[in-house]
């Protein structure tokens, strides 16, 4: 019982310390503007390139596809997909160096320092590669567990049919477990900026502090 207590009076203490740094430091919030703006551009930049292009055309009825000459479909679709990669890869690059920058910032914040735009920039330009490495680190290690649990679900919809509810219970249990599992790596991106890690050395260092720590950890990604 103390212990829980302890854990929920930790949390609460975060909850306000939190609180009270983004409202001595609201600049903070433009990191999470920016990877919202960029993302809508992702989306925004294909749609915009296929009605550019004339392969759609608006009515009364909304957009309707014409039916242009098979090469010039193929050259304005070809096109239109060149656009929607680029669009995303961009804005892939645009939230890693914002992510990072956040991050950065959060840390300085942190340790009690003022932070700007321009402490995000140098941030996001450091960090940017190391946490994509962390990330696809950690995408790999929970992918793992999926893969190896496939093959049960796979198992119990053959033999126990479709209409069982035994699969969909081994799925939800398995993605619980999964996501569960996944709470064990989440520290790893903090101990880039805390500690100026390597991708490799941040992973087993969340592993094994979250693993001491977990209840505390798992109340707290509750709370969110």
């Amino acid at each position: 019982m103390k212990s829980s207590e302890k854990s929920g009076s930790e949390t609460s203490r975060i909850f306000k310390s939190s609180f009270y740094a983004f409202y001595k430091n609201p600049v903070i919030l433009l990191p999470q503007i920016f990877v919202a703006a960029a993302i809508m551009l992702a989306i925004l930049i294909p749609i915009a390139t296929l009605f550019a292009t004339g392969i759609f055309s608006l009515t009364d009825a909304g957009p309707v596809f014409n039916q242009p000459s098979a090469s010039k479909a193929i050259l304005v679709i070809s096109f239109s997909v060149l656009v929607l990669i680029a669009s995303i890869l961009a804005a892939i690059f645009v939230g890693l160096i914002f992510t990072t920058g956040l991050l950065g910032m959060a840390k300085d914040v942190a340790q009690g320092k003022k932070t700007s735009l321009r402490a995000m920039m140098a941030y996001g330009k450091k960090f940017w590669l190391k946490y994509l490495a962390v990330n696809v680190m950690i995408n790999i290690i929970i992918l793992i567990p999926f893969i190896l649990i496939m093959p049960l679900f796979l198992l119990a919809s053959y033999f126990l049919g479709e209409g069982s509810v035994i699969p969909f219970i081994v799925w939800t249990i398995s993605i619980i477990a999964i996501v569960l599992f996944s709470l064990l790596f989440s520290l790893a991106p903090s101990y880039l900026f805390i500690e100026n890690m390597g991708a490799i050395n941040a992973v087993k260092k969340s592993f094994y502090v979250a693993k001491r720590n977990y209840k505390k950890l798992l109340l707290l990604a509750l709370s969110f």
